[in-house]
């Protein structure tokens, strides 16, 4: 079980998680996989899929203007985040390989 592609993800303010679509390396193009996660539990794994001290929460929590977001992790216009794809892929292979039972399953896309 390797994942070969993130698809898409979206970060879910709210619930400080992130939703992700992905494909492993034994999916079809025409098949897909989504599994949303705690940021919190990604950074347990030792992950930080923003950038060195970047805590996107910070902005949220205190109430930041879109103005004052870190320009190079947030487009304002699109409502999305830089992401380190490499790191994000790295985090769900090691929790796939930790918890096999809680791989989703494909769907066709």
């Amino acid at each position: 079980m390797e994942v070969k592609e993130i698809v898409s993800q979206y970060i879910i303010e709210s619930s400080k998680t992130i939703e992700v679509q992905f494909r492993l390396a034994t999916d079809s193009d025409s098949e897909i996989r989504e599994d949303t996660f705690d940021i919190s539990l990604i950074e347990e794994y030792g992950f930080n899929i923003f950038s060195d001290d970047y805590d996107i929460f910070e902005e949220v929590n205190n109430e930041y203007s879109d103005e004052d977001m870190d320009d190079s992790h947030y487009d304002s216009d699109t409502n999305i985040y830089d992401i380190q794809e490499e790191d994000l892929k790295t985090f769900i292979n090691e929790f796939y390989l930790d918890n096999p039972d809680k791989i989703p399953p494909a769907v066709i896309f």
